[in-house]
């Protein structure tokens, strides 16, 4: 038996990494060219191909369009309409209801879940039909036929987690399913049993701007949503674009800052960060990154600055809402 593993996350290397060490019959690894698909969570593989003997193949425009791989067994784990691979496998097509973190505005999967609120997230094992059955359709439907619910497993959110963590869990969580499936797979073709199940996945429409008149655990949830390797949430302070990458609630209790406005920096910190009011409760930002300059401490940045307690971050620009830069 021979597989194919696709995709270019940590996500699809830790999966790798353990197949190969357990010996499983790993040939080929696919990974998309830049040009189709760019992401943050991007990791080479080069080494890990050398190390096991395994052909790297860069998938480009033309590469689908004139070469297809058969092979027995393919482990999707791209989304499929994101990476249309030009293989054909013999015995099944194995994919993941993970598709990501974020994309085309909104936060998916894990990070949909902490953005949410979320104490647990399901992981499913999912058996996919291959592209070639579906000729011609611009959009692939996230139900039945195309889908198949193989197995499921919940993995725990907790307030200690963002969303490299909460990634690193649900590869783990996806890799017990997926060596157990490889393991019961019969070389004929016949495929374990599936679940009556509906294929989870997870999106929200979120907002990266942060609005401070929410509440410190909303913010919470939020930052640690689109914390690398996503794009970050943002604010402004003194018409300076800033990027928030860290920071946790601090105090749920309104204490003496029940009056102050939200956004207004209420105390920065020495070695722990900056401390702002929001609607409700005070939020420590611990990583700032002021657009194009190197990310800090948040600490660091408002020594550097000489920023003081009364100083506010903004929503808002100059009076106008702000567009979206990256």
């Amino acid at each position: 038996m021979e597989i194919i593993i696709a995709g270019n996350s940590s996500f699809a290397y830790y999966c790798l990494e353990k197949l190969c060490r357990k010996g499983f019959p790993v040939a080929k690894v696919i990974v998309p060219d830049k040009n189709i698909y760019r992401s943050a969570d991007s990791v080479d593989f080069s080494g890990l191909a050398g190390e096991f003997g395994l052909e790297l193949i860069k998938i480009t425009g033309a590469d689908r369009d004139i070469r297809v791989i058969e092979t027995d067994v393919l482990i999707n784990l791209e989304w499929p309409d994101i990476l249309r691979l030009p293989v054909k496998s013999r015995i099944a097509r194995i994919g993941s209801n993970l598709a990501g973190q974020f994309s085309g505005g909104f936060l998916v999967d894990i990070a949909a879940e902490m953005y949410n609120g979320n104490t647990t997230a399901e992981v499913q094992l999912i058996l996919e039909q291959d592209l070639a059955d579906y000729e011609g359709t611009k959009k692939i439907a996230f139900e039945p036929p195309y889908f198949t619910v193989l197995g499921d497993t919940k993995i725990e959110i907790n307030p200690f987690d963002d969303i490299r963590s909460g990634k690193t869990k649900a590869a783990v969580g996806y890799y017990r399913l997926l060596e157990d499936f490889l393991r019961k797979l019969d070389k004929t073709g016949n495929i374990p049993s599936r679940l009556e199940k509906e294929l989870t996945f997870k999106k929200v429409k979120a907002e990266r701007i942060i609005d401070w008149g929410k509440g410190a655990m909303f913010l919470h949830n939020m930052v640690r949503a689109y914390t690398h390797p996503g794009p970050g949430s943002y604010t402004w302070h003194d018409d300076k674009k800033m990027i928030i990458w860290r920071g946790h609630y601090f105090d749920l209790l309104e204490n003496a800052y029940a009056e102050i406005d939200p956004g207004t920096i209420v105390d920065v910190i020495e070695e722990l960060g900056v401390v702002v009011k929001t609607g409700h409760g005070l939020f420590l930002v611990t990583r700032i990154q002021p657009l194009g300059s190197p990310e800090l401490p948040a600490w660091v940045w408002a020594s550097e600055r000489h920023v003081v307690s009364n100083e506010k971050f903004e929503i808002y620009l100059n009076n106008k809402q702000a567009i979206d830069v990256k």
